[in-house]
């Protein structure tokens, strides 16, 4: 088992940072629009676009990391019970960072009331 560097500096000299030459964005739209991942992942974006009421560019930044989170989590979890590695402090983080974009987009989990009749409100059936 080897150890891990215990400082930063340790940690640096040992995998140093290294920028491109030059910055190419890539976008989703860019991509072989016909092949199957590409299609779900479309496929995502417009259900989470149509539930989030996405009305703003914000909102579509929003969406897109969602999207990419969820489709790393699931891997994964698929990775997972197919035998592979689990890192459990990644999955969990990714999962408050899911969370936490879906509560922006308006998509927090709603508690539903109980449904009673008028007589029972009246007499107080409500609490």
């Amino acid at each position: 088992m080897t150890q891990r560097p215990s400082t930063r500096e340790e940690r640096r000299a040992k995998t140093p940072a290294t920028l491109p030459e030059r910055f190419e964005p890539r976008f989703w739209e860019t991509t072989d629009q016909r092949q199957g991942v590409v299609k779900e992942i479309r496929r995502r974006l417009e259900a989470l676009r149509d539930d989030a009421g996405v009305d703003r560019v914000q909102k579509e930044m929003l969406v897109r990391r969602a999207i990419f989170i969820s489709i790393q989590l699931e891997t994964m979890e698929v990775q997972s019970v197919e035998g592979g590695e689990f890192q459990a402090g990644v999955y969990t983080q990714m999962t408050n960072a899911l969370s936490g974009l879906l509560s922006k987009l308006g998509l927090e989990q709603q508690t539903t009331k109980k449904v009673v009749n008028l007589h029972e409100y009246v007499n107080g059936g409500d609490k």
